[in-house]
């Protein structure tokens, strides 16, 4: 072996052993990606896509993510970005984790009050917010930005982490009450 092929072999070994050593933990997920078959935890970011029906209209949106954040071992946070609903990145915080053999369920039960008239609801102190953006020939020229109440209605991760899906809505008081069930998932 000539000296060129040792050292190369030698820078090999030596940067293979500090790769190693700078394993993933559950603070510093990696990112889940068709690519990353290896992931060892919940914690991360998962790309997918949303379906939502909008004025009986429905619409399906890609290069979205949810991030899961640990907070302790049963309780997350959730941001979700959506280039399509969301202005910036809305969380949902202390929502309720719980591990079974087939995956993780993610729980955060808030249920409105609607008033008498029944367009307008009323939420407890502890409920989250989306921030959207009104879009489309009727925005006007300078659109409107608002936050609304955000609820995740319910969460589910497969134990090998390939197969995920939430169902958040999020309640709108335009023309009257409306709720948006927006759907997330990967393929």
């Amino acid at each position: 072996m000539n000296k060129k092929t040792f050292l190369l072999a030698l820078a090999l070994v030596c940067s293979a052993g500090f790769v190693a050593s700078c394993g993933d933990d559950d603070d510093d997920p990696k990112p889940n990606t068709e690519q990353d078959s290896q992931r060892t935890s919940v914690y991360g970011t998962y790309a997918g896509q949303s379906k939502a029906v909008v004025h009986g209209a429905p619409i399906e949106t890609f290069e979205e993510t949810i991030e899961i954040k640990k907070i302790d071992d049963n309780t997350v946070d959730i941001s979700y970005f959506s280039p399509t609903w969301t202005a910036k990145k809305s969380t949902l915080k202390g929502v309720k984790m719980t591990k079974t053999n087939v995956g993780y369920t993610f729980t955060k039960p808030i249920v409105p009050t609607v008033n008498e008239e029944h367009t307008d609801w009323f939420f407890p102190d502890n409920v989250d917010y989306i921030t959207m953006t009104k879009k489309g020939p009727n925005a006007g020229s300078e659109p409107q930005t608002k936050d609304y109440p955000f609820v995740l209605e319910s969460g589910f991760i497969s134990a090998d982490f390939k197969k995920y899906t939430f169902n958040f809505a999020a309640y709108l008081n335009l023309n009257g009450a409306g709720i948006y069930q927006i759907s997330y998932f990967n393929n």
